[in-house]
Protein backbone atom coordinates (compact mmCIF):
# COMPACT_ATOMS: atom_id res chain seq x y z
CA UNK A 1 0.00 0.00 0.00
CA UNK A 2 1.31 3.44 -1.11
CA UNK A 3 1.22 6.47 1.79
CA UNK A 4 -1.72 9.10 0.86
CA UNK A 5 0.69 12.08 -0.89
CA UNK A 6 1.30 15.18 1.19
CA UNK A 7 0.54 18.75 0.54
CA UNK A 8 3.26 20.90 -0.13
CA UNK A 9 3.99 23.17 3.31
CA UNK A 10 3.38 26.20 2.02
CA UNK A 11 -0.27 25.24 1.24
CA UNK A 12 -0.82 22.95 4.43
CA UNK A 13 -3.63 24.42 6.93
CA UNK A 14 -1.85 23.51 10.01
CA UNK A 15 -4.68 24.64 11.63
CA UNK A 16 -7.25 22.31 10.08
CA UNK A 17 -7.97 19.07 12.31
CA UNK A 18 -9.38 15.74 10.50
CA UNK A 19 -12.24 15.52 12.78
CA UNK A 20 -12.84 19.56 12.08
CA UNK A 21 -15.16 21.36 9.91
CA UNK A 22 -13.93 23.41 7.19
CA UNK A 23 -16.73 26.11 7.68
CA UNK A 24 -16.83 27.19 11.66
CA UNK A 25 -18.64 29.94 13.44
CA UNK A 26 -16.78 32.67 14.82
CA UNK A 27 -17.61 36.28 16.63
CA UNK A 28 -18.02 38.96 13.81
CA UNK A 29 -16.02 41.45 16.69
CA UNK A 30 -12.69 39.52 16.31
CA UNK A 31 -12.67 39.65 12.09
CA UNK A 32 -13.75 43.34 12.80
CA UNK A 33 -10.12 42.96 14.96
CA UNK A 34 -8.15 41.44 12.11
CA UNK A 35 -9.87 43.92 9.48
CA UNK A 36 -8.94 46.68 11.56
CA UNK A 37 -5.04 45.05 12.09
CA UNK A 38 -4.50 44.58 8.51
CA UNK A 39 -5.48 48.76 7.90
CA UNK A 40 -2.94 49.27 10.25
CA UNK A 41 -0.07 47.01 9.00
CA UNK A 42 -0.90 48.80 5.70
CA UNK A 43 -0.70 51.94 7.10
CA UNK A 44 2.73 51.10 8.74
CA UNK A 45 4.12 49.58 5.52
CA UNK A 46 3.12 52.62 3.57
CA UNK A 47 4.96 54.75 6.10
CA UNK A 48 8.04 53.06 6.23
CA UNK A 49 8.53 52.68 2.53
CA UNK A 50 7.59 56.37 2.11
CA UNK A 51 10.81 56.90 4.39
CA UNK A 52 12.63 54.21 2.25
CA UNK A 53 11.99 56.37 -1.17
CA UNK A 54 13.35 59.62 0.76
CA UNK A 55 14.75 62.13 0.14
CA UNK A 56 14.74 60.95 -3.87
CA UNK A 57 11.07 60.92 -3.68
CA UNK A 58 9.74 64.20 -2.64
CA UNK A 59 12.96 66.05 -0.83
CA UNK A 60 12.07 65.30 2.78
CA UNK A 61 14.00 63.59 5.34
CA UNK A 62 13.36 60.10 5.54
CA UNK A 63 12.97 59.10 9.16
CA UNK A 64 15.74 58.09 11.81
CA UNK A 65 16.52 54.29 12.22
CA UNK A 66 14.84 54.19 15.55
CA UNK A 67 11.52 55.13 13.98
CA UNK A 68 11.92 52.57 11.44
CA UNK A 69 13.21 49.44 14.14
CA UNK A 70 10.01 51.02 16.42
CA UNK A 71 7.36 51.23 13.52
CA UNK A 72 8.74 47.49 12.49
CA UNK A 73 7.81 46.26 15.77
CA UNK A 74 4.63 47.87 15.34
CA UNK A 75 4.02 45.28 12.79
CA UNK A 76 5.42 42.29 14.79
CA UNK A 77 3.18 43.19 17.43
CA UNK A 78 0.48 43.33 15.02
CA UNK A 79 1.30 39.93 13.75
CA UNK A 80 0.87 38.75 17.77
CA UNK A 81 -2.12 40.72 17.74
CA UNK A 82 -3.66 38.76 14.81
CA UNK A 83 -2.41 35.34 15.96
CA UNK A 84 -4.05 35.83 19.36
CA UNK A 85 -7.38 36.48 17.41
CA UNK A 86 -6.56 33.30 15.35
CA UNK A 87 -6.43 31.48 18.79
CA UNK A 88 -10.34 33.05 19.95
CA UNK A 89 -12.02 32.16 16.64
CA UNK A 90 -10.33 28.96 16.80
CA UNK A 91 -11.78 28.36 20.18
CA UNK A 92 -14.84 29.66 20.17
CA UNK A 93 -15.27 27.21 16.57
CA UNK A 94 -14.40 24.42 18.62
CA UNK A 95 -16.65 24.95 22.02
CA UNK A 96 -19.51 25.45 19.50
CA UNK A 97 -18.76 22.67 17.32
CA UNK A 98 -18.79 20.66 20.49
CA UNK A 99 -22.03 22.11 21.86
CA UNK A 100 -23.51 21.16 18.21
CA UNK A 101 -22.18 18.00 18.75
CA UNK A 102 -23.51 17.34 22.08
CA UNK A 103 -26.59 18.43 21.10
CA UNK A 104 -26.97 15.74 17.97
CA UNK A 105 -26.50 12.94 20.22
CA UNK A 106 -28.76 14.54 22.89
CA UNK A 107 -31.68 14.64 19.90
CA UNK A 108 -30.64 11.08 18.77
Amino acid sequence: MSEAKKAHPLVSDYWQHSDELEHAKVHSFRIANVSRASDGIKSIARIVHNSLSEPEMTGAPPLGRSTELALMYALECLGDYIFDQMEGMRDTAAQLAEFDRAREVSRA
